[in-house]
């Protein structure tokens, strides 16, 4: 839930901004609503590929989505710390903590999209020793996760992921479950289980 709140904050956030600027008959506010229109596409696009819906076929939702949603809340924290700056430098007109406390808001939700992404690539950086089962397959007696598990081998254990609420990127090679979504552990009992189960199928790690 977290995730989901804080990608549709910032999307509103630019959309408002961008209908902000399509009504201003200042030019300069005029033009500073493209980089807001650009998010809003970008934004877009990303949320529907996570969710399955993939209107572009060029994108995986295991790769290039999670480049894009990180460029989003990078381009996203960018425009807002802007915002955030001129506004407490007084160099734009200021209605109180409304003015400051919302780019203020949208500032962090932009830095944990990112933190999300990056912690997502972090897990799976070693595309041999990472990946997902299902529960049901493994039957470990240290996992007590229903649905799939996301799997990292380290030198003797498992570190294991259990999803919580929300997972996305059904359609990936590899599940998307941003952070706090997840509970975390390990488990040398679900390592031994997994390479059992890998060296029936002929799998190597």
């Amino acid at each position: 839930m977290t995730f989901l709140i804080a990608m549709t904050f910032v999307m509103a956030m630019h959309a408002f901004l961008l209908i902000k600027s399509t009504t201003s008959k200042t030019q300069t506010l005029q033009w500073g609503g493209i980089p807001h229109m650009f998010c809003c596409l970008l934004g877009g696009l990303t949320g529907l590929t996570l969710f399955g819906l993939q209107p572009v076929q060029v994108l995986d939702p295991g790769n290039n989505v999670l480049s894009l949603l990180f460029l989003f809340g990078m381009v996203s924290y960018l425009l807002f710390s802007g915002y955030l700056w001129r506004s407490v430098n007084g160099s734009e007109s200021t209605n109180g903590m409304l003015q400051i406390g919302m780019p203020a808001l949208t500032l962090f939700c932009s830095a944990y999209l990112c933190f999300t992404v990056g912690d997502h690539w972090e897990f799976f950086k070693d595309e041999m020793n990472s990946g997902f089962v299902d529960a049901s397959f493994i039957q470990s007696q240290d996992v007590s996760c229903s649905g799939v598990v996301l799997v990292q081998f380290q030198d003797e254990t498992a570190l294991y992921r259990c999803p919580s609420t929300i997972v996305l990127g059904s359609r990936a090679d590899v599940l998307f479950v941003p952070w706090p979504a997840y509970t975390q552990g390990t488990s040398r009992d679900l390592r031994s289980k997994m390479e059992a189960m890998m060296a029936n199928w002929g799998v190597k790690n």
